[in-house]
C-alpha cells in the first residue's frame, strides 16, 4: 500500500482510495475498499485533520486479511507523522 497526503487549509479530515483495475473484478476491488474504510475509521480520530489523504493498494493486498490491511494502514500512517502526539 502506498499513501500519498497534501496539508489543506481546512480542519476537515478527507480520505480516498485507489484500487486499480489490475488487481481484479469489481466485486474484489470493492471488498479492498471496503477494509480500507474499515481499516481507517479506528484511527481517524488520532489522525491529523488537516490533511487530504489517498491510500492506493498495491496487487498482494488481495491475499491479506483485515487484520494485516489494517496493520498495514496503520503502520503508514506512523511512518508519514500523521498521528496526534
Amino acid at each position: 500500500m502506498v499513501l500519498v497526503y497534501v496539508r489543506t487549509g481546512s480542519d476537515k479530515l478527507k480520505a480516498g482510495f485507489s484500487v486499480s483495475k489490475k488487481i481484479g473484478n469489481s466485486v474484489v476491488r470493492n471488498k479492498i475498499k471496503r477494509r480500507l474504510r474499515e481499516a481507517l475509521t479506528k484511527h481517524v480520530l488520532n489522525m491529523k485533520q488537516d490533511y487530504n489523504y489517498i491510500f492506493i493498494a498495491r496487487k498482494s493486498i488481495t491475499q491479506d486479511d483485515f487484520k494485516t490491511v489494517s496493520n498495514s494502514l496503520k503502520y503508514l500512517l506512523k511512518k508519514a507523522d500523521m498521528f496526534i502526539k
